[in-house]
């Protein structure tokens, strides 16, 4: 990639090693913001503002890799379609995110608050979301493998027609859930 980014543009890069399974590689051409480096996505500063992150995020589709959000409050933030790779939204407030139809690889999402998460469809790998806060979270007809729930508290969710392989759920609590239709766990 290592073409020349403009100086008011973020420039962030990807270099994921090339196999069957690794996302394609991007560079984000977002507006650099409030005098970094780097778009609001990529900075690197604890609490960003939420209007600011919704007024920065496009419409549907979008490669969100290697986002910063961590220690971040953001209500109903729509993530719906995005692809995200190697974020870090570790200890962030973000209820009423809607993650249906996206992609998550490889993201830390520890010790957040993700009351009533929405997710219908959509496929969550290698994450960490331990000691986090699920509680009447909705997940639907999701794929999860290699994650840690470890924790957590899925208080009053409801997961139904879902596939999860090495999903670790110790010491997780499920009081009021329902997680009895169609799913597989293995």
């Amino acid at each position: 990639m290592s073409e020349e980014v403009p100086e008011d543009r973020c420039g962030y890069e990807t270099d994921y090693e090339s196999t069957s399974t690794s996302p394609t590689n991007i560079c984000c051409c977002r507006p650099t913001w409030k005098g970094t480096n780097s778009c609001i996505w990529h900075a690197n500063i604890v609490g960003k503002s939420g209007t600011a992150l919704k007024k920065h995020r496009g419409q549907g589709f979008e490669r969100l890799d290697g986002a910063i959000l961590r220690k971040t409050e953001i209500k109903g933030l729509d993530l719906r379609d995005c692809i995200i790779v190697e974020a870090d939204f570790s200890k962030s407030r973000l209820p009423n995110i809607d993650i249906s139809d996206a992609t998550i690889r490889k993201s830390d999402l520890s010790d957040c608050n993700l009351l009533r998460l929405k997710m219908q469809g959509g496929e969550i790998r290698y994450c960490d979301f331990s000691g986090s806060s699920l509680g009447e979270a909705e997940i639907r007809n999701s794929e999860l493998f290699k994650i840690d729930f470890s924790n957590a508290d899925f208080r009053m969710a409801n997961i139904s027609e879902t596939n999860g392989e090495e999903v670790d759920f110790s010491n997780t609590w499920f009081k009021w859930a329902d997680i009895t239709h169609n799913i597989v766990f293995s």
